[in-house]
């Protein structure tokens, strides 16, 4: 699947995106915006990112599970975790959404609001524990438009807490079953 569109921070930082996803291991994004170039992906076992030139590769399990969810961010909602629950309902936007929760491993967990009326994922909240505080990251869907017989959303929005690493993605396109070469989603050579 591939997805573009607009990505919108504070402080007047935009940009145009384009996401590439084949499956839970394979992902990239690259970002475009007045002041860098960012691109982002996952290939296996291997979490890479390249900003002005320089590539650097992650291949902690924190850091490729992490890149894993963010994939799963832009498919169909098929994969929760093994323990997921329900645990009540609670409102998000002025709507009623069941909640369930669920945790990924012991330090990972994640809160999913489906719309009671329709269904649709409105919201995730994934909360991590670490040695300090607990760290939360909140997307909001919105937007959901049909896209070749599934609802995918066209408003994204991702919140950390922090007010200046709010980002917008606006969808201007998405494009299911469109076949991609296995080496998009390979980290790049470093540059000589």
């Amino acid at each position: 699947m591939i997805i573009q569109g607009w990505d919108d921070r504070p402080e007047g930082r935009y940009g145009k995106f384009e996401i590439t996803v084949a499956s839970a291991d394979r992902y990239r994004i690259a970002l475009t915006a007045p002041e860098l170039t960012l691109t982002q992906g996952l290939f296996g076992d291997v979490a890479w990112g390249v900003a002005n030139n320089t590539v650097q590769t992650f291949s902690s399990p924190a850091d490729l599970a992490r890149m894993r969810r963010i994939a799963m961010r832009y498919r169909p909602v098929k994969e929760q975790p093994p323990n997921l629950r329900t645990v009540g309902i609670e409102r998000v936007d002025d709507r009623d959404a069941y909640v369930l929760q669920g945790k990924f491993d012991s330090l990972t967990t994640r809160r999913s609001y489906f719309d009671v009326i329709t269904g649709l994922l409105r919201r995730e909240i994934t909360t991590t524990e670490t040695l300090l505080v607990p760290l939360e990251e909140q997307v909001d869907y919105d937007d959901y438009r049909d896209v070749g017989g599934v609802q995918m959303p066209f408003r994204i929005r991702i919140s950390d807490g922090a007010p200046y690493s709010t980002t917008t993605r606006a969808i201007l396109e998405i494009r299911r079953n469109v076949p991609v070469a296995d080496s998009l989603f390979r980290p790049p050579a470093a540059p000589r």
